[in-house]
């Protein structure tokens, strides 16, 4: 599929969703993880863990509408 870009007038090829998926990366960005990059860490389901956040066990920090939560935070949780 294509895109037209207006500016230059040409027409863009579009990514694939399926290769989108494959660029994210699960790997922490200086130690800060997302719920998704826990989840397949921990081998938890996503839900469970931002409910563990919610719930006050893992710290965690909302920023953009997702949760983050640092490496720190996250190895005293494992840790009790």
């Amino acid at each position: 599929m294509y895109t037209f870009c207006i500016k230059s007038r040409i027409f863009i090829p579009m990514e694939n969703k399926e290769n989108k998926k494959e660029k994210k990366s699960t790997t922490p960005i200086d130690g800060i993880y997302t719920v998704n990059q826990l989840s397949s860490k921990l081998e938890i389901n996503p839900r469970t863990i931002a409910q563990k956040i919610r719930d006050g066990e893992i710290k965690g920090y909302k920023k953009l509408g997702k949760w983050f939560v640092f490496k720190e935070d996250l190895i005293k949780y494992l840790k009790s």
